[in-house]
């Protein structure tokens, strides 16, 4: 269901900085640059949001958007999004478009049909265009995105208007959330159609590789966003140094809810704090209005309570993400599957969460590591949840938790000995891990140390910048084991176990005979029965069992499909899957004006409540709310 646009709402509509400029000509709009904040919360005045970016040095960043080695988080205000799902509503917002159309039985040779809101426009004013929109999702094909496991071409049918025909059946709420879930517009054809054509033209992976380096390579200054008009969200590129990034509104921004008028702040200040416990503690300080991905604990929501703050509140975001542990299963002894159970089983997951830098009301430890958070286990696994392989317990202290014995024992039978405080390997050696790790996961890299030394298992941890840890360490897979993001948004876990099965088996080369050097390696591995881990093997087709998931109609089909990536998951540990993270977001409120959470701040979780207002819950509130206009200033 798409929510109705505010053109559908009401027809009342104000004038554009364009409009009026056109109207009054330059020396009249002149006169408009010293007006004060008004009343209705127009971006007329000086208010200033700050937020957070990853630690970069702003001055120095590449503005490419096909560029993932540089800081995301500016992305999310310069280039917009096709639309959002509100789980609790069901309700899809559009932003990009205006509207689509879902064919009434989703097969092959159906077709979509999408218009693009008639107003959208790219940063330099020129329209965008059904070529533009086109060429995104052409050019999503070479990053091997899911969503063309389900459509077969995209058509321009008219200057605002694409058909894309399905290849498949799928599921129409998956094929929504493959289409336009999270999705950002980075792709203008009169700048991008070249390296487009070299992608769709290569002949071989020599060429294929070329064309990508001259994508992604190629470094844009901010400056450079601004000449060539690259950029259709709210916000553009104004100024940075080495300190900050500035951004200011897109005098003409136009989605279904909101003109550029109706954006509260006049810029956006991001400042360079990568880790939790800094941008809480910046938050603290009132340097920063909001704060994605800060740290909350337990014990600072008590203080603030405490000294009756009344100037920040926050919600939690309800997701079904969380932590793991990734082998490296080119390298012994991790490439034995029988030794990731031993480390599963000595791995004490109440011990993970405290290296979380997080409040309690925002974790808990994953019931079964599967892929999937305890909710999604729930949904889908249910009765069968005791047939799926645990590795940890309850209890009062770590003893009760692990299963050292049942580690020791697997341990032994691959060989491994042990005599005094250290394992052995069966060549004589120290079993030792090297640990890779960023500023944000200092607090896991110490848990899995602790928990792991005590079971006799060396761990050494490498602290790294995230630049060098995002950029050169998991790419060029140096190291024995990292921490890595896991879990599954959408409802329906299709992405999720794409994601975390087949566009990243690079980090841990799971599926048999994987080659990192090419580019057409299958997910097929070798499984016993479900609850049947000594069981006779039978290959498994990961790439299938996700077609079956996505061309499923019922339940009991979706479930089958589901139990399968999930024991393939849980029986392989080549991810170990720890810990399971809801999200708090911090905002400052004697400043601004947020949408209310419907929750409680308070610590339980049947306390706190997830949130329900849509402008804070689809996709990251450091940009979401700004489509609909707030924050407002007071």
């Amino acid at each position: 269901m798409v929510k109705d646009s505010r053109e559908q709402l009401s027809q009342r509509y104000s004038l554009s900085r364009r409009d009026i400029v056109k109207a009054v000509g330059a020396a009249g709009i002149a006169g408009l640059a010293g007006c004060s904040q008004s009343s209705n919360g127009s971006n007329s005045g000086g208010s200033t949001l700050t937020m957070f970016m990853d630690e970069v040095i702003p001055n120095e960043i590449n503005f490419n958007p096909w560029n993932g080695g540089t800081d995301d988080m500016h992305r999310y205000q310069i280039f917009d999004y096709i639309a959002g799902y509100h789980q609790q509503e069901g309700e899809w917002y559009p932003v990009a478009l205006n509207d689509w159309e879902i064919p009434s039985t989703i097969k092959k040779g159906e077709t979509v049909q999408c218009e693009i809101f008639k107003n959208f426009t790219w940063h330099d004013g020129t329209d965008y265009k059904a070529k533009d929109f086109a060429g995104n999702l052409r050019l999503w094909k070479h990053f091997e995105d899911p969503l063309w496991d389900f459509i077969s071409d995209v058509k321009i049918t008219g200057d605002k208007t694409v058909e894309i025909p399905l290849s498949q059946k799928v599921d129409p709420l998956l094929l929504e959330e493959t289409l336009f879930g999270g999705k950002r517009l980075m792709y203008r054809d009169d700048i991008f159609k070249e390296n487009l054509d070299k992608l769709e033209s290569a002949n071989n992976d020599s060429q294929r590789k070329q064309a990508m380096n001259e994508l992604t390579q190629y470094r844009y200054s901010g400056r450079d966003l601004l000449d060539q008009g690259l950029g259709c969200g709210p916000f553009k590129y104004s100024d940075s140094n080495s300190t900050r990034l500035i951004l200011e509104p897109y005098e003409d921004y136009e989605n279904p809810y909101i003109k550029s008028d109706d954006i509260g702040p006049s810029q956006i200040s991001m400042l360079p704090i990568d880790t939790p416990e800094e941008r809480w503690q910046s938050m603290m300080n009132e340097e920063a209005d909001i704060a994605q991905n800060s740290s909350i604990t337990n014990a600072q929501v008590k203080q603030l309570d405490k000294n009756g703050n009344d100037w920040m509140d926050w919600i939690v975001e309800l997701r079904h993400t969380g932590r793991a542990v990734v082998w490296n299963t080119r390298r012994k002894p991790l490439d034995n599957r029988k030794v990731r159970w031993a480390l599963a089983h000595a791995i004490d997951r109440q011990t993970m969460l405290k290296g979380e830098s997080y409040g309690s009301f925002m974790l808990e430890t994953a019931d079964i590591p599967c892929g999937m958070s305890n909710f999604l286990t729930d949904k889908w696994i249910g009765d069968r949840k005791s047939e799926y392989m645990k590795f940890s317990s309850e209890g009062e202290n770590i003893q009760d938790r692990v299963n050292r014995e049942k580690a020791t024992n697997l341990l032994k039978a691959e060989g491994f000995s042990k005599e005094g405080q250290w394992w052995q390997t069966p060549d004589n050696n120290r079993f030792e891990i090297e640990l890779k790790s960023p500023p944000y996961f200092a607090g896991r890299s110490q848990a899995l140390q602790q928990v792991l030394e005590d079971f006799g298992v060396k761990v050494k941890i490498y602290n790294e910048e995230s630049t060098t840890y995002e950029g050169q360490t998991v790419p060029n897979h140096e190291y024995d084991a990292l921490h890595w993001w896991q879990g599954q948004v959408p409802p329906i876990p299709y992405n999720g176990y794409n994601t975390n099965m087949a566009l990243e088996a690079h980090l841990t080369a799971w599926p048999k005979n994987w080659d990192d050097d090419s580019d057409n390696n299958e997910y097929k591995i070798d499984v016993p029965p479900i609850g049947k881990p000594e069981g006779k093997l039978k290959e498994v087709d990961v790439k299938q069992v996700l077609t079956n998931l996505s061309k499923a109609n019922s339940e009991s089909e979706k479930k089958s499909s589901i139990q399968k990536l999930a024991w393939v998951y849980n029986w392989n540990q080549d991810k170990t899957y720890d810990v399971v993270r809801n999200q708090a977001v911090p905002f400052t409120t004697d400043d601004w004006k947020w949408p209310s959470p419907s929750g409680d701040r308070g610590l339980e979780k049947d306390q706190y409540g997830v949130d329900q207002n849509a402008y804070m819950r689809i996709g990251r509130q450091q940009s979401w709310p700004i489509r609909f206009g707030f924050p407002k200033p007071k």
